[in-house]
């Protein structure tokens, strides 16, 4: 097998793995050198789609997955972490994030609506799920969108699907008490989640 031959097949390998998106440091791992890298994007073997992230020719793009990559220290948040949860299945024209406050980025290369929080606050309830492209993203789990809901009046949440959620979620005992009223005092909403929660048991 020449060594065209076998570079393209560990190429096929690595991009099985990771669903076709490849980063720099996995190329490095790999053995491939950047002439290689070159010589795979002159090719069409690859293509990059951002600064040290490629993606193999024949996969599609995750958006999700793209961008916690590409930013760092986000999670999604509120309709979008309902959305990844299997609540909505509206696709989000604009992602909702949640970053720290002074989170250094401002500018980002997609449509994202940004929610602040203090630091220590980022990851309550920060949990990973598995995008429909099969790859690991971090978004809330039910019981801290269920708090944001309570806590903003302008969540970007359709009130409708909002308040549906949240009449699942308790109707059907998917999120855990305990939990959620652990994140409520944490995130200073507890008589707001308190108020909610009997009014839908």
């Amino acid at each position: 097998m020449c060594v065209k031959d076998k570079i393209e097949n560990r190429l096929e390998e690595i991009a099985e793995r990771s669903n076709g998106i490849i980063t720099a440091e996995v190329f490095a791992e790999n053995g491939f050198s950047k002439y290689f890298i070159r010589k795979l994007e002159k090719s069409g073997s690859i293509y990059k789609y951002h600064h040290g992230i490629y993606i193999a020719d024949g996969f599609l793009p995750d958006d999700y997955y793209l961008f916690q990559n590409i930013y760092k220290n986000t999670v999604f948040s509120f309709g979008t972490a309902m959305y990844l949860h299997g609540f909505s299945e509206r696709t989000p024209e604009a992602f909702d994030i949640t970053v720290y406050s002074g989170y250094g980025t401002r500018d980002f290369d997609y449509p994202v609506n940004v929610h602040y929080v203090k630091k220590e606050f980022l990851d309550l309830g920060k949990t990973a799920v598995t995008t429909s492209y099969g790859n690991s993203v971090y978004c809330y789990d039910l019981e801290r969108i269920f708090c944001d809901l309570c806590r903003f009046t302008d969540t970007g949440v359709d009130k409708e699907e909002s308040n549906g959620f949240m009449k699942k979620v308790v109707a059907d005992g998917l999120i855990d008490s305990n939990r959620l009223f652990d994140y409520a005092e944490k995130l200073n909403c507890i008589r707001k989640v308190r108020n909610i929660t009997e009014v839908l048991i």
